[in-house]
């Protein structure tokens, strides 16, 4: 055995049992906890699924992987770290297919994996971009690629790098990158981008990780500035939902005055951004959407959505459309989602959902009050969490009426007024304050009412308080038909 290749195993054996102490330590559990927890996000259900976990290390997340049902594939280049993931999969008794080899030419066929993970490992890789369009063309199409990487404008970083300078051989090597950094490489791979965010804000003390990590994935939905981990999701775009889209020949409902109504189902067709953005103001362009889309992503609002979007058919104009969120819970009886945003922001992470959920969308930025359809083309309304913050909801819910087709539905699920007087009150007290900061949204309109005044008859109706403060939760969900 040469010298080199005694200190290359010696390294390796060192980095094992340096993972180790590192899991033995508060911090080290702290922020495993966090980061691990961000990638099962991002990653969702993996139960059936085939997975490919690049430079898979020790075997750590590889191991609770196949624990949580995944088929899992364990690619490194060091046969140490495969020695050591092996002997981890004997011990906690999982199976794993573990392959030596390198990231820039892993040994499978295209198109081989539904999930394809990549936890710290760009950042030693000599040739990322290789790296990362191998990873492309292993991933199926309408799977997922989730990169985890050590972000570069963290103290973290900054204490690596001065470990690097003093001749530590690990940091010496690595190299460390920004959120747009990260996603210009994976977009150049010919993947969407779906969604960023961070972990790890406190500096690298277990005192500081303590006290902080309550906040942390807070602050991870909002920035990856300071972040010490980012995790990015991206989604292969689907040749079979082009070639849908070839197949259905969808006859065109764009109404003829609206014909040049710019669609973000291809980037290109957008407005240029002065017009897109005319009249916006910090907070609404760059605070407001981001955080519309963290709010309305809370879980006690998942089966709301689940259940409308089961219930929609045909031709579908979701109003409101926001980022997307419904997307996931379309059927297949859905032919076509037309969503309708003021937001340019808000349309561009709707896109993205789109791709990710194989949903053949055409996304419009747009208004409730305008909306550029011809008549008695739609089949179905879809309006979530949307009419409390349209100015004229009168007029918008009449333009509904308008494009739907005589025997189409409104599906809707609001909140609005509630029926005890305390509650009443205080609605009608803070919505002059309350939608001057949230987008516009009115906590004190009568959704019933509205819908019935604009032309509809309500064919169910359900009311109840969702979880949270009273004054924000009272729900309308129901179906209304055109009164012919």
């Amino acid at each position: 055995m040469s010298t080199g290749t005694h200190r290359r195993k010696q390294q390796a054996a060192g980095l094992v049992e340096s993972y180790a102490r590192w899991r033995s330590s508060n911090l080290g559990q702290i922020t495993d906890a966090l980061e691990q927890q961000l990638l099962f996000e991002l990653l969702g259900s993996v139960a059936g699924m085939t997975l490919l976990d690049v430079g898979c290390g020790d075997g750590a997340l590889a191991s609770k992987l196949a624990r949580r049902g995944a088929v899992v594939t364990g690619l490194d280049p060091d046969p140490v770290m495969i020695a050591a993931t092996r002997r981890r999969a004997v011990i906690e008794n999982v199976q794993l297919r573990l392959v030596e080899g390198k990231s820039e030419t892993p040994p499978f066929r295209d198109a081989e994996f539904d999930r394809v993970l990549a936890v710290a490992a760009l950042c030693f890789v000599p040739h990322a971009e290789r790296a990362i369009a191998e990873m492309a063309r292993v991933l199926k199409p309408g799977g997922r690629l989730i990169i985890g990487e050590l972000g570069g404008r963290s103290l973290w970083a900054a204490y690596r790098r001065v470990r690097g300078w003093l001749g530590h051989p690990l940091w010496q090597a690595a190299r460390f990158r920004s959120q747009a950094e990260l996603s210009q490489l994976v977009s150049s791979a010919g993947l969407d981008v779906l969604e960023m965010r961070g972990a790890a804000y406190y500096p690298p003390c277990g005192t500081a990780a303590r006290l902080l990590a309550v906040v942390d994935p807070w602050l991870g939905r909002r920035t990856t500035l300071g972040a010490a981990f980012i995790a990015l999701s991206a989604t292969k775009p689907t040749g079979a939902v082009h070639a849908r889209e070839r197949e259905m020949n969808v006859p065109p409902i764009l109404s003829q005055k609206h014909d040049d109504a710019p669609s973000a189902s291809t980037p290109k067709s957008l407005l240029p951004e002065s017009r897109r953005e005319k009249g916006l103001n910090f907070y609404e362009r760059w605070i407001l959407p981001p955080l519309l889309d963290w709010v309305m992503r809370q879980p006690q609002l998942e089966q709301y959505r689940r259940e409308v979007g089961a219930s929609a058919r045909g031709r579908v104009l979701e109003i409101g459309v926001g980022s997307g969120l419904n997307f996931p819970f379309y059927s297949k009886q859905v032919e076509i989602v037309v969503g309708v945003d003021p937001s340019p922001r808000l349309l561009a992470m709707a896109r993205r959902r789109a791709a990710a959920a194989g949903v053949q969308a055409e996304l419009l930025q747009g208004t409730a009050t305008a909306i550029p359809l011809a008549d008695s083309t739609i089949d179905t309304v879809v309006m979530t969490w949307a009419l409390c913050s349209v100015p004229d909801p009168l007029l918008a819910l009449r333009e509904m009426r308008r494009v739907l087709k005589p025997d189409g539905r409104l599906l809707f699920i609001e909140h609005g007024l509630c029926p005890e007087v305390g509650v009443e009150r205080w609605q009608h007290r803070l919505t002059p304050i309350w939608r001057r900061v949230s987008g516009g949204c009115h906590l004190d309109r009568k959704m019933d009412d509205l819908i019935r005044s604009a032309g509809f008859e309500l064919k169910e109706l359900r009311n109840q308080y969702a979880d949270g403060p009273r004054i924000f939760t009272y729900m309308y969900e129901g179906c209304a038909r055109p009164v012919a």
